[in-house]
């Protein structure tokens, strides 16, 4: 989604250009950084092994590749869980009160913990994303993106899911969804267990383009978005 919306107050005024202007102009000389404090955190080996395989790819591209480190990943997720629950309890909040049994147990307790939270919780809260907003951007303003596993484990049943995958399964990508900026996540290879793995590029708000461009590279270096999961 692109462009100014009137009836959006959320919505940027600015233009839109074209994304797609320099998307095979190649990844030679840019910056790409690896955030492994926290992203690489219980990592399944299959995931860890796909990522470092894409890491050399993006390397042999000519990208100048290097660590970093995003900090106030715990302030970040304390603030999204808080912002998520608050929101959703005032959404949702008279709805489970009245049909509990039409929602999962999962989201039944993360919108009546929602209720819980006080107007100062959620503005503090509001606070601290916004001061992540600043900090993140400052550091990705020295990179054209960042670089990170989409999910640390891969897929699992529904109903035998091991424990504290779920929470695994959106940590890496809700600090992008907290401060605003965009990711991509496009495949990587495959886990031991033969389920795909993604890799997560992201960058600072408005620079679609940029992270376009390293995801046309590495795609057209690679062959993990032709092939498909083996389903028994």
């Amino acid at each position: 989604l692109a462009g100014h919306d009137p009836l959006d107050p959320t919505t940027a005024d600015r233009p839109v250009p074209d994304y797609t202007a320099t998307i095979d102009q190649g990844i030679e000389g840019r910056r790409i950084a690896v955030a492994r404090t926290y992203f690489f955190d219980d990592c399944g080996p299959g995931v860890a092994d796909a990522m470092g395989a894409a890491i050399e790819v993006l390397s042999s591209l000519g990208a100048v590749v290097e660590d970093v480190d995003i900090p106030g990943m715990a302030e970040s997720r304390a603030a999204s869980t808080l912002i998520i629950s608050v929101e959703a309890a005032a959404r949702f909040g008279r709805e489970v009160r009245e049909q509990p049994e039409a929602f999962s147990d999962e989201l039944r307790e993360a919108i009546t913990m929602g209720a819980l939270f006080t107007a100062e919780h959620y503005l503090l809260a509001q606070r601290v994303r916004r001061r992540l907003c600043d900090s993140t951007t400052r550091l990705f303003a020295g990179y054209d993106g960042v670089v990170m596993p989409t999910q640390a484990v891969t897929a699992g049943p529904i109903d035998d899911d091991p424990p504290g995958h779920g929470l695994l399964r959106w940590r890496n990508t809700e600090h992008f969804d907290l401060t605003g900026l965009p990711a991509i996540s496009i495949p990587c290879g495959f886990a031991g267990d033969g389920l795909p793995v993604g890799l997560q590029i992201a960058s600072n708000a408005f620079d679609e383009a940029g992270i376009l461009r390293i995801a046309q590279a590495y795609e057209q270096a690679t062959e993990w978005h032709l092939k498909h999961p083996a389903i028994d």
